[in-house]
């Protein structure tokens, strides 16, 4: 099963994008992948953690359709690894509002 991006998510983007010229830039820099990780990472977040995990093929399918469409819709170029951090984000948003943040953290 694939999932379209939904047009709603990408009219929020573009209204958060619209109303900061240097935001947008920032945003087309990252995904065209021309930050450094230090400048695409939150800046509350001191450093990344590499980690390697073995995902179901119907799983990474989907990602890539997702990275396809969201750069056809968008004009700029989206990878799979962006669209899995943004699902893993999105994901734990879901999980801390149903069961708490941790303490100390976001």
């Amino acid at each position: 099963m694939t999932v379209a991006p939904r047009e709603e998510d990408l009219g929020t983007l573009r209204e958060a994008l619209g109303g900061s010229p240097q935001l947008a830039e920032r945003t087309r820099a990252m995904l065209r992948g021309e930050l450094s990780a230090p400048d695409a990472e939150d800046p509350r977040m001191p450093s990344e953690a590499h980690l390697t995990m073995r995902l179901p093929a119907a799983l990474v399918a989907r990602a890539e359709h997702q990275a396809k469409a969201l750069s056809a819709s968008t004009g700029l170029s989206v990878t799979r690894s962006q669209v899995l951090r943004l699902a893993i984000e999105r994901g734990l948003d879901v999980l801390e509002r149903e069961h708490g943040k941790p303490k100390g953290r976001r």
